[in-house]
């Protein structure tokens, strides 16, 4: 798998979730929508193990807040956010679905309801097809939390999948949104 492929994905991702943000489809104003500045992280660059990068760190509009790859194996972790001010009540399902819409998804998505940082959010898993027949596994956490909206993604092969999933599972418990 290679990292362009990965970039790829992000990029997908991230153009899924410029769709989910326009407030003419959700319904709301036309006011500018903007990052969370109120929360923290689990900065899996500074672990002693060194198996994690920066990939990208941006307060721009349209673009994650904080991606991270590992060195070794190209999975990406990242995380996204969007605060709007007016009321939004689309469902956490239905996040996830446009988070994933413009992947080829190959099966069904698989949905758990869980906690993070003491809200309910939606954990889904999926397996994506690339055009060059190559599988990716995505999970993404979804929650929302004093009128902020948060994506957290992990991608991966799915043979590495499980591997690195307890470093996913750091990442959401180190998350807290205030």
């Amino acid at each position: 798998m290679g990292k362009h492929f990965l970039l790829s994905v992000i990029a997908i991702i991230t153009l899924g979730l410029a769709c989910i943000r326009c407030s003419i489809l959700l319904g709301g104003d036309q006011k500018v929508e903007n990052k969370s500045k109120n929360y923290t992280y689990l900065r899996l660059d500074k672990s002693p193990e060194q198996q994690w990068r920066i990939l990208s760190h941006s307060q721009e509009q349209e673009k994650e807040d904080i991606a991270y790859e590992h060195n070794h194996t190209k999975i990406i972790i990242s995380l996204n956010s969007v605060c709007r001010n007016y009321s939004d009540n689309t469902s956490l399902d239905l996040l996830s679905k446009n988070l994933l819409r413009g992947l080829y998804q190959k099966g069904e998505r698989q949905n758990k309801e869980i906690e993070v940082d003491g809200v309910k959010a939606l954990e889904s898993t999926v397996d994506t097809v690339n055009p060059g027949n190559t599988i990716i596994r995505v999970r993404t956490v979804v929650l929302k939390k004093s009128n902020c909206t948060y994506d957290l993604l992990y991608i991966s092969k799915p043979e590495l999948f499980e591997k690195y999933l307890p470093d996913f599972d750091r990442f959401l418990k180190g998350f807290h949104a205030a």
